[in-house]
């Protein structure tokens, strides 16, 4: 659910009723500053709020594209691309049209259609416009009725394979029929295995994917959610693993997902030795760079197999050493931490604790602070609070981290100028949207840290929060800038959490950004749906009548109705976090149906597994990415809090 604000601008254009209110919130033409001379920086500002307003709508494209050409970019330049596109097909004027039409690429239809009435448009943008946009049938009709012609075979072709990676499946389908006989064969075989059609593993289209690697991963990916686990292996075995090796095979990332997810499937099944060994053929791709996330889950997925399962320590170590290569944090603490947990199993006490001590030296990581437990001899994942000597350790980690160097200059002095102006200004929003801009667009590593600096002294913690991501990515710790504290968290009236979760949450999910809205709709620090506040207002006598989505952009209102939600999953999972994290990022009843498969998972291992070690072997199962990734890093960050909270 983690929401970013710059995600939205296409929801909003098409839900402006719900949006309108949380995207703009100052005047049109606000004054940038009260200088009588404005600086460059203020005098485009001023131009920026009047465009991305919500009445910006009726300005004549001359405007538009008068900014437009202004460089380097600045937040929401898809925004007025767009209502730029919009004068441009209101726009009556040859000459204009004749200057305008050419500048920027265009992406509606209206547009097009109004600039090829006077402008000769190349063939190849006609082309271009027909493969990367339309998805109504209303507008296809339009475009085919005007520029039919203008297409080859090739475009309509690469239409269809764009509209199926959206998984836009009504669009795709139609444009189905637009190819050639052969090509709509094949195509309607891809689409009925991408968009899981009951019927689609016909005799032919399973002949077919053995000719054609992408309809054979499609068909790996279909068998194993109709659950032909057996069949789906022995389609691996026989062909996936070659064809994934192939040179014109789909991006390896989908082959390393789709293989991954079959093994954690695998890993539910009664646990036996073939099994065991099917799951280690499947994660032995090693197709991805080592610096890929999906690479470092493959790695650690087959070191536990080996280690958990078939209790060959030497084989496990094979794969978590590798973790050390690369320059992010959380694979050095995993590599240290699964060896030292091989070496346990070799009865290799010294060494074990040695890389234990190793891990723990990573404290701001899921598996640093798993080793630090270790150590203390505590339990980080089946107890809800943190206990007190281990909070001491892991402040003792935390003190002993190496000071960050001094962050050089920011390149982007416009940016930082405006983000300036506008908290100046009072504009918390647009210039928590201009600090997220400046930070992704900052390559410079040290500049990262400058970059949160300013977030902190201008009291608006997003970007320091991103840096923070950022810069761990890189081997760097940026503690404690990187973890602010809402202000609202400190209401006696919230109801009791586990010390630091609720800061951990808020963090994990919009990154402390009141405005942040998700691509589901979900909304503020919490980032609530807002059916989901409702009930929990109403649960607990909130005054759900009169909760709207604007209130959920309330700090107070949000951090309130947030904490009784989570307060609600942890009685509901009885106080246990990992399962109340899942609720709360996959859905009550996804986390309660996996919660309640959960003794059918545990290996029969040749490892006395602790509570933690079921609760992590729990997490490991999830065949979601993202959850899994959530409820470590929350884990990890309710660990940081709470020994903030620990030294007030």
């Amino acid at each position: 659910m983690l929401g970013s604000f710059l995600r939205i601008n296409l929801s909003a254009a098409l839900y402006p009723s719900f949006f309108g209110f949380l995207l703009f919130s100052t005047p049109l033409g606000l004054a940038a500053t009260p200088d009588d001379n404005p600086s460059p920086v203020a005098e485009r500002l001023t131009e920026w709020k009047a465009l991305t307003a919500p009445n910006a709508l009726s300005f004549p494209a001359q405007r538009y594209a008068d900014f437009l050409k202004q460089s380097p970019s600045w937040p929401l330049q898809h925004r007025i691309e767009w209502r730029y596109q919009n004068a441009l097909a209101q726009e009556t004027n040859s000459d204009t049209l004749r200057a305008l039409c050419p500048k920027y690429p265009l992406t509606q239809l209206s547009a097009l259609l109004t600039c090829t009435s006077t402008t000769s448009i190349s063939r190849k943008k006609i082309r271009h416009f027909w493969v990367e946009n339309l998805t109504t049938p209303g507008d296809e009709a339009l475009f085919l009725q005007n520029f039919q012609s203008s297409l080859t075979k090739d475009d309509q072709w690469n239409r269809y394979i764009l509209l199926e990676q959206q998984r836009n499946k009504s669009a795709a389908l139609r444009q189905i029929h637009r190819l050639t006989p052969d090509e709509q064969s094949r195509a309607q075989i891809r689409w009925d295995y991408y968009f899981n059609a009951p019927d689609a593993d016909t005799p032919d289209a399973q002949q077919v994917s053995l000719q054609d690697p992408t309809i054979l991963l499609y068909r790996l990916k279909w068998l194993r959610e109709h659950n032909s686990l057996d069949e789906a292996y022995q389609l691996w075995q026989q062909h996936g693993l070659a064809a994934e090796q192939t040179a014109n095979s789909p991006r390896p990332q989908l082959w390393t997902t789709e293989r991954l997810s079959l093994a954690r499937l695998l890993l539910r099944q009664p646990n036996n030795t073939q099994t065991a060994q099917r799951i280690i053929v499947l994660t032995s791709g090693r197709t991805l760079p080592e610096s890929s996330p999906l690479r470092q889950d493959e790695q650690i997925l087959n070191g536990y197999v080996w280690l958990t399962y078939l209790g060959n320590a030497n084989k496990a170590e094979e794969s978590f050493a590798p973790l050390t290569h690369n320059l992010s944090l959380s694979p050095h603490a995993a590599s240290f931490y699964w060896s030292a947990r091989c070496a346990e199993a070799e009865h290799n006490v010294s060494q074990a604790t040695n890389l234990y001590q190793k891990a723990s030296q990573y404290p701001t990581t899921f598996y640093g602070q798993l080793a630090l437990a270790h150590l203390t001899h505590t339990s980080l994942l089946s107890q809800s609070q943190r206990p007190t000597n281990f909070l001491i350790a892991l402040q003792h980690r935390l003190n002993a981290l190496p000071s960050l160097p001094p962050g050089t200059p920011i390149f982007r002095q416009d940016l930082v100028e405006a983000a300036q102006i506008l908290q100046s200004q009072g504009d918390d929003k647009d210039a928590t949207l201009f600090l997220s801009f400046l930070q992704a667009h900052t390559g410079n590593i040290a500049a990262q840290q400058s970059v949160a600096n300013l977030a902190t002294r201008l009291n608006l913690p997003k970007a320091a929060v991103m840096a923070a991501r950022t810069l761990a990515k890189h081997g760097l710790v940026l503690y404690p800038e990187g973890y602010p504290v809402p202000v609202q968290i400190q209401d006696s009236a919230l109801p009791s959490l586990p010390s630091g979760l609720l800061q951990a949450l808020i963090r994990q999910e919009s990154s402390t950004d009141r405005y942040a809205i998700s691509p589901r709709h979900a909304i503020g620090m919490a980032q609530l749906l807002y059916p989901t506040a409702k009930i929990t207002a109403q649960r607990h006598g909130l005054s759900a009548r009169s909760l709207t989505p604007q209130a959920l952009t309330d700090p107070n209102i949000n951090i309130h109705i947030g904490s009784f939600y989570l307060q609600d999953l942890l009685s509901r999972f009885n106080q246990v976090i990992p399962y109340a994290l899942a609720g709360y990022n996959a859905g009550p009843a996804k986390a309660q149906r996996w919660r309640n498969n959960f003794s059918e998972f545990l290996p029969a291992s040749p490892i006395t597994m602790s509570d933690d070690d079921q609760i992590l072997h729990w997490i490991i199962l999830i065949p979601y990415h993202e959850t899994r990734h959530y409820i470590e890093q929350i884990e990890t960050d309710m660990s940081l809090y709470a020994s903030m909270a620990a030294k007030q």
